[in-house]
């Protein structure tokens, strides 16, 4: 099970790229190659671990490491094209939540697993929301008067 990521991903990401240039202008978001190849690398990980296939479970752990943080990569350029302040707080929810929930999932432990995923939506979006115009030093100084 070792060779997989080592085929799947070579293979996935060629055929992606060759792909890209014909359904990239009909879809409003960018296509990365290499983030779709990881992706259904690890998706096809799961499913062979959740039918009792060998997988090994750092392997699959580091391929869905590496897409939480290209989710966050991603987030990061969205927050800039639409100028939203903030971001250092939603790039520790992601990282550090991703984190978390990625070893939740591979435990099993679905109710801890989905009380992570929502808590960090929930986190994300008040940071988006509520933090609006106020900087880290704002943060701290209200933390700091809050007594």
């Amino acid at each position: 099970m070792e060779l997989f990521p080592l085929i799947s991903i070579p293979v996935l990401y060629l055929f992606v790229a060759f792909l890209k240039p014909y359904f990239q202008p009909k879809i409003p978001f960018k296509i990365c190659a290499i983030c779709i190849a990881v992706s259904l690398t690890w998706l096809g990980m799961l499913v062979m671990l959740f039918l009792r296939k060998d997988v090994s479970l750092v392997t699959l752990g580091i391929l869905m490491g590496m897409s939480v943080v290209g989710i966050m990569y991603r987030l990061e350029d969205f927050y800039k094209k639409k100028k939203i302040q903030n971001f250092w707080m939603v790039r520790l929810v992601v990282v550090v939540g991703g984190f978390y929930a990625v070893r939740m999932l591979l435990e099993q432990e679905w109710n801890w697993f989905l009380m992570i995923i929502i808590g960090s939506l929930v986190v994300m979006v008040f940071a988006t929301v509520f933090f609006q115009g106020i900087t880290h030093r704002d943060v701290t100084k209200r933390l700091d008067d809050c007594c």
